[in-house]
């Protein structure tokens, strides 16, 4: 059975899901900042340490105009990750809302891809591999 790209426009044919070339590995290093907060970091230990909140507390608001596809849904696998582990941190603290170095881009994100704004499937498996 084909698959309908006018019913289907995000289906790969050959790829299913996922985009005909392979997914972003990394941000531009423009976004260093935000890859840095999984890259080359223990997180569970950040995020129990509250070290994650306090990276995320000292960052820019990131700028996702100009991103590409590939880099929108690699900020997507990121955020959403950093925003459970900023919201639940030690397990102690409580966080009533997110800051808006992940608030804004996360929504903004969630708007251009026609996701919520939130873990999903697709950016912590499809996206993530």
């Amino acid at each position: 059975m084909a698959v309908s790209r006018d019913i289907f426009p995000d289906v790969s044919t050959t790829h299913g899901f996922q985009l005909d070339r392979p997914p972003a590995s990394r941000l531009p290093e423009s976004h260093a900042a935000y890859e840095g907060l999984v890259r080359n970091t223990k997180l569970h230990i950040a995020v129990q340490s509250l070290e994650l909140r306090r990276k995320v507390d000292n960052l820019p608001t990131l700028n996702i105009s100009g991103l590409y596809i590939p880099h929108q849904r690699r900020a997507y696998c990121i955020l959403p990750f950093v925003a459970h582990g900023y919201i639940w941190g030690d397990g102690t603290s409580t966080i009533t809302e997110l800051p808006p170095q992940l608030r804004i881009p996360l929504e903004a994100l969630s708007d251009q891809l026609g996701i919520k704004p939130l873990g999903t499937y697709a950016s912590t498996v499809l996206w993530n591999c």
